[in-house]
């Protein structure tokens, strides 16, 4: 069976596809319309008819656009392409009106009216800006456009009067100026609207950021001063972090939990730290015991500060040394009030000035009294001091108190008085400062950063040797009538510092006297205990005690005395010695003492008023940390931009 190309294309329907029209003779069709602005193109010749030509036309005809969406671009590409009726070109005549006159589309009209736009194929003319800028609706009442717009305009006896009413309208305005400043756009001479709106925003922003600034600034001086920011509600639990329960089971989750939220290796939890509280260092249900049973290598350290302090408090139960101590604070308590405090500075001014006349005069820079507080470690220290170098200005003020009018203020200053004259108040005191003398410089030390745990055991170590040194020595010291007061008082006394401190920092002893051999020269036993327990992290046995003698010839040859696990781990090198450096790793991180997370606590009670006791807990954790660490810089460009990368419902760009 034979068959055509043509057969393969249909012509019932006008494409709008150039390529649809297959391999035709372009000059053919342009010959039967000489006026047709399109430029021919040379092809293979083949016959062809009145309805190919109105095919190849009605690619840039009007109405080939009508409800066609395009791009910007390909509006302004149409406004160049549409067809256009040349001079020579026959327009249809058609019968109008009564009278049958003939009349005809006039070319002069495009001129006149340089939106119109002519198509042949229907013999009528359309408003090109409306056609591709317009919409289908914009009438009075919001009626669907017809002629010019959305059908063609034929009438060409009422042409002129429906022009003229056509330009008029505001939805053919509207379209011209939505041409005028598509093409600005385009060619440059206005910028986009997507432009105008980023200069919008970015002004936008830089206002805002300026009007935000003075609150943040405001913020960060209130959060670092501990000063209260009124005006705001909030809603939320009350603690830092809120466990489900207060057992021991929900708090051991917790931690849990919160090391896995920021993502670090729980595998690799070697410590941990707390304070001697049952819930948290029971032996069989505790917080530590908990974890420990699923981390086995999560050694427990109760702090090192609390347990020189609880050692200290213990030790104070004795009779007279815990009377010693109630005197003192009875002493605070009583000059702590405005006129016997303004008495007692004059007082303390004179003693100062007579006393710096004297070469072995007190020099004491203490200016008053401080309160004997049990749970601040230092402050139980710097209480018995001031007592003790302020005593003879406390005695002169209270004989010159005792003469006041006032009854009570007069009883009160007679009691204490008595009390400071008693030989067992004098020696306890006496006692004290000789006791507190040793245990204040570790106490202090205790508390610093950068400190491990078997510098911190030595240290309790050098204390103990000298406290036992002095207990082995008291009959030197306790020659004379005063045996009764150092078998009452200094001997109980000092054996219950040295019990004390035996019984709390002696836990460990295997695995600490292990990481010893790491930084001191010692024996070499003492590994087995330590490489058993953490075998996990390290090698064999017989690799760690090579390895150790490498290292102690590294250090003896170097001349390198490392003091704690942070000095010589610096020096370690990991690829020569991986063992060793795995183990100073773990000793450098075991908790030695709970003081960081003491000061949160301290800062709390500030912080955590009752005004405002509603507090989330991001912004309790938030004003937490400001006035903790106030060491840290925080500038309000960080501020902002933390505030501008989060997702707000306000309209409020940063």
């Amino acid at each position: 069976m034979n068959s055509s190309i043509k057969d393969f294309f249909t012509t019932s329907r006008p494409s709008t596809n150039i390529n649809n029209l297959g391999v035709k003779s372009v000059a053919a069709i342009s010959s039967q319309v000489p006026d047709q602005s399109v430029p021919s193109v040379e092809c293979s010749t083949s016959t062809n008819d009145s309805k190919e030509t109105e095919v190849y036309h009605s690619i840039f005809y009007i109405t080939a656009y009508i409800g066609k969406h395009m791009s910007n671009n390909e509006k302004l590409e149409a406004l160049k392409t549409i067809w256009t009726p040349g001079k020579n070109h026959n327009f249809p005549i058609t019968l109008h009106g009564y009278g049958n006159k003939n009349l005809k589309f006039q070319l002069s009209w495009l001129n006149k009216w340089n939106w119109i736009a002519y198509s042949s194929l229907v013999d009528g003319v359309y408003c090109k800006y409306c056609v591709l800028f317009g919409i289908k609706k914009g009438g009075k009442g919001g009626q669907l456009l017809g002629q010019l717009c959305n059908q063609p305009f034929k009438n060409w006896k009422h042409a002129t009067e429906k022009f003229k009413l056509h330009e008029s309208t505001n939805y053919h305005t509207n379209c011209i100026l939505d041409f005028q400043s598509l093409s600005a756009v385009i060619t440059g001479k206005t910028p986009s609207v997507h432009d105008q709106l980023n200069i919008a925003s970015k002004q936008q922003k830089e206002d805002n950021r300026k009007i935000i600034l003075p609150v943040i600034k405001s913020v960060i001086l209130c959060g670092r001063q501990g000063i209260s920011i009124r005006g705001h509600r909030d809603y939320g639990p009350l603690e830092l972090n809120e466990p489900t329960e207060n057992d021991e089971l929900s708090l051991a989750d917790t931690i849990i939990n919160e090391l896995k939220s920021l993502n670090i290796d729980i595998k690799h939890l070697r410590g941990q730290g707390y304070d001697g509280a049952v819930t948290m260092s029971g032996k069989f249900n505790g917080v530590a015991t908990l974890i420990k049973n699923k981390y086995p290598t999560a050694l427990y350290i109760h702090c090192s500060s609390h347990n020189l302090n609880l050692s200290i408090s213990y030790s104070c139960n004795l009779p007279q040394i815990r009377n010693t101590m109630g005197t003192i604070e009875s002493i605070y308590l009583f000059f702590n009030t405005p006129k016997r405090q303004k008495f007692f500075t004059e007082q303390l001014e004179m003693f100062k000035k007579e006393e710096s006349m004297k070469e072995d005069g007190c020099h004491s820079n203490k200016e008053k009294l401080k309160r004997l507080c049990p749970t601040r470690w230092i402050d139980r220290h710097s209480s018995v001091e001031t007592i003790y170098d302020f005593l003879p200005v406390i005695v002169n003020s209270l004989e010159e108190m005792i003469t006041w009018p006032d009854k009570d203020v007069a009883t009160k200053a007679n009691q204490i008085l008595l009390t400071l004259g008693t030989s067992e108040f004098n020696i306890s005191l006496s006692v004290i400062i000789k006791l507190f003398q040793y245990t204040k410089p570790i106490s202090v030390y205790l508390q610093k950063k950068k400190i491990d745990l078997v510098e911190a055991i030595n240290h309790i170590n050098t204390i103990l040797n000298e406290l036992m040194n002095i207990r082995e020595n008291v009959k030197i010291v306790f020659k004379n009538p005063e045996d009764y007061f150092r078998v009452s008082i200094f001997i109980p006394f000092i054996d219950s510092i040295l019990q004390q401190l035996n019984d709390r920092f002696n836990n460990h002893k295997e695995i600490i006297s292990g990481f010893q051999v790491l930084i001191n020269p010692c024996a070499k036993s003492d590994l087995h205990h330590l490489v058993k327990y953490y075998q996990e992290d390290v090698e064999s046995y017989e690799k760690v005690v090579s390895e150790v003698d490498l290292w102690h010839r590294y250090l003896n040859t170097n001349n390198i005395k490392p003091q704690n696990a942070l000095d010589v781990l610096l020096i370690c090198n990991q690829d020569f010695y991986p063992n060793i450096y795995n183990l100073l790793h773990i000793l450098a991180v075991l908790p030695v003492t709970s003081c960081e997370s003491e000061r949160s606590f301290s800062s709390l009670k500030r912080i955590k008023t009752y005004l405002r006791n509603s507090t989330s807990e991001t912004r309790l954790n938030g004003l937490a940390v400001l006035n903790i660490h106030r060491e840290v810089p925080v500038t309000e460009d960080e501020v902002i931009k933390v505030l501008a990368s989060i997702k707000r419902r306000l309209d409020f760009s940063l």
